[in-house]
């Protein structure tokens, strides 16, 4: 199995070297193909960089409070 980065560009599975967070993201993605994969990808892609920009762990201690500021950066500026 591979992953894809946010360029395209193919990786080999490396879950030695991956992060839980990123594990349970290749999982969840894995029973995805086409279009509705290139969506979810690229959705995560977005939580973990946000998160990732506010010292986050996508998976662990994230509260309702962080999901609405997300959602509300989603949104742009009102």
């Amino acid at each position: 199995m591979s992953t894809t980065t946010s360029s395209g560009t193919v990786l080999p599975f490396q879950p030695s070297s991956m992060s839980n967070a990123q594990l349970a993201a290749v999982s969840f993605l894995a029973r995805y193909s086409g279009a509705t994969h290139a969506l979810y990808r690229t959705q995560l892609g977005r939580w973990f960089t946000w998160c990732e920009t506010n010292d986050l762990d996508p998976l662990v201690g994230i509260q309702r409070a962080h999901v609405e500021l997300y959602i509300r950066e989603l949104a742009g500026p009102a």
